[in-house]
């Protein structure tokens, strides 16, 4: 799982700056949503099960909200959107591209502020990891030629040589180690990552040496991200607290330099002529990146042709973008999901029959269908089948058959539950973030679908401020019982998404859940380097947590960018934003 309190507050930061867009996009409420709920548009792909499920797992869609509408009964598609995971290469270059970043202007790009949409986009176009992620999920060298492990407590990355920063300093095992160590610190956002690592160490051979007082299979799997990502030592040092700011700078190997970034406005990201790798060298000279947040003015602005692109489409911008000459939507394989979360361990939600009941109460391909118009994939789990380890589907799919139909929307075995709970109409607080169109029209669903079965839900929609410290602050938590929240993985590994959530002291526990099973389990998992073992022992893991209806990841969401039809090249899927997929761009035919 992605640093959500980091997020949280980059949101924030969004949104505060964010007008309304009441006026200009659909907003339906409580009677329209219910009057929309009546029909069901589903969207097929021609991919098969088992290809959607490869590694992302499965295909679905992101947040695509067209408009109001919607429904519940099956009906057949009324349109068919390919998914993709990148467009056909460019053979030619441009000048330049104007580019919108996905959820605004970044705090910082130092690589040790990754964990959001904008930063990790920037950092993934200016700093190389030591591995490079594919647009179809798939791992290949980066700065590291080579990995070995000689025991299960030591990992030995053999450093690329060649290799220079933009200033034609050679990047060297001393500036990776240094890199790589930053991590260690418990106060940076990707410390969880690196619990388990004891030491780091520039050794012999132009080689990184990476110790453990554990074993750690997810490490390894991290390192395409800013989490492995690379910057000259002596040049960061230098800098102090401007490195990555607006005020300073920072110093890389990557296919595109930093050449200008002016607060509030933009960013301009100009060719490393000298770039290591030829098959990632940028096909544009240029990218000026924009920090567009408001729907309407990204829209027309995509329709207009003064941006080139961009990602994670908002839902109002949807139906807009579908069908006008300048570009075109796609839609591509995701690793995010949509979360509701009990936040606290008392109030009416102590009762697991009554949190059971409330979940059994949502209808989730109705979900998929009305608010995300068939782009969307319903989830049954607290684990986001996006993360089943692909070495292991088979496990992970017949454990999951079990909960798909226990967990179902079944209105009569809800109503039974609440009887049995001993509720006695207490209104339960749903937490939504203000001016997020997309989780006020889920938490409308939510709340129409729970008074259905007799239970009474008030949407809370804090300002985002008030939202980001419910994700770290149990004080501010106290009146509340729900919260929907964006989530996505790194990776296609459950363990990532499970630690954060059921370890005791982990940030988003929040309901402070202890078991000793489930805690032994885990811990183990993290051990176990065999992919099928692994994955026994977090069915086995799930056996016993999901009955205590703790969280449920609702569904799947696909990733949706916007290319002008000049350009090809682009990746559509979720890879997008820890490769450098800016670099791919270039001029179309």
């Amino acid at each position: 799982m992605s640093d959500l309190v980091r997020r949280f507050a980059h949101q924030a930061k969004r949104l505060i700056r964010a007008e309304s867009d009441a006026h200009n996009n659909c907003h339906p409420g409580p009677g329209e949503l219910m009057n929309e709920y009546h029909t069901r548009f589903t969207r097929t792909t021609s991919q098969s099960h088992g290809s959607r499920l490869a590694l992302v797992v499965t295909v679905v869609a992101v947040l695509a909200l067209g408009g109001c509408g919607g429904g519940s009964s099956p009906s057949s598609p009324t349109t068919t959107q390919s998914v993709v995971r990148a467009l056909p290469a460019s053979t030619k270059d441009v000048d330049t591209i104007t580019w919108d970043l996905p959820h605004g202007e970044p705090g910082s790009i130092d690589i040790l502020n990754g964990y959001d949409y904008s930063p990790d986009l920037v950092i993934a176009n200016l700093c190389d990891s030591l591995d490079r992620l594919n647009p179809d999920f798939t791992v290949a060298p980066g700065l590291a030629v080579s990995r070995s492990q000689p025991d299960p407590l030591t990992l030995i990355y053999k450093i690329r040589s060649g290799v220079n920063f933009w200033d034609g300093k050679p990047l060297t095992n001393v500036d990776v180690a240094w890199s790589l160590g930053r991590n260690l610190s418990p106060d940076a956002p990707s410390h969880f990552l690196y619990a388990s690592v004891k030491s780091i160490k520039a050794t012999a051979n132009n080689t990184v040496t990476i110790r453990f007082s554990k074993p750690d299979e997810l490490f390894a799997k991290e390192m395409f991200s800013s989490v492995g990502a690379v910057m000259e030592k002596a040049f960061s040092i230098k800098q102090g607290k401007s490195l990555g700011t607006a005020k300073g700078s920072i110093m890389c190997s990557g296919p595109f330099k930093l050449a200008n970034w002016t607060p509030g406005s933009s960013m301009t990201l100009v060719r490393n002529e000298a770039y290591w790798d030829p098959q990632w060298k940028a096909r544009s000279r240029m990218i000026k990146l924009k920090f567009i947040t408001v729907s309407s003015p990204l829209t027309q602005g995509l329709k207009s042709g003064e941006l080139d692109g961009a990602y994670e489409i908002p839902p109002t911008s949807i139906t807009s973008l579908q069908s006008i000459s300048t570009g075109k939507l796609y839609y591509g394989p995701s690793h995010q999901y949509l979360a509701l979360s009990v936040v606290r361990p008392d109030g009416p939600l102590a009762s697991t029959k009554l949190r059971d009941a409330v979940l059994k109460a949502i209808d989730r391909p109705a979900l998929a269908s009305s608010v995300f118009h068939g782009a969307a994939r319903a989830n049954y789990t607290a684990l986001a089948s996006t993360s089943w380890d692909p070495s292991a589907l088979p496990a992970y799919e017949a454990a999951y058959k079990q909960f798909e139909t226990a967990n179902s929307y079944d209105t009569t075995a809800a109503k039974q539950l609440v009887k049995e709970s001993g509720y006695s109409g207490h209104t339960l607080s749903l937490v939504t973030l203000s001016g997020d169109d997309t989780q006020s029209a889920v938490g409308q669903f939510i709340q129409q679908q729970a008074a259905s079965i007799g239970v009474k839900v008030k949407i809370n929609a804090l300002q985002p401020l008030e939202y980001s410290n419910l994700a770290f602050t149990a004080a501010t938590r106290k009146s509340n019982d729900l919260l929907l929240s964006s989530n996505y993985n790194q990776s296609a590994d459950p363990l990532e998404q499970l630690s954060f959530n059921y370890l005791p002291g982990s940030p988003f526990n929040y309901t402070n859940y202890s078991n000793p099973v489930v805690t032994t389990t885990l811990k183990k998992g993290t051990t176990i380097t065999e992919n099928a073992r692994r994955a026994q022992a977090v069915i086995a893991a799930q056996a016993v947590y999901e009955k205590d209806y703790k969280s449920s990841a609702l569904v799947t969401t696909d990733e949706v960018s916007f290319v002008n039809k000049r350009l090809t090249g682009a990746i559509t899927s979720f890879a997008y934003m820890f490769t450098p997929s800016l670099a791919k761009l270039g001029a179309a035919g």
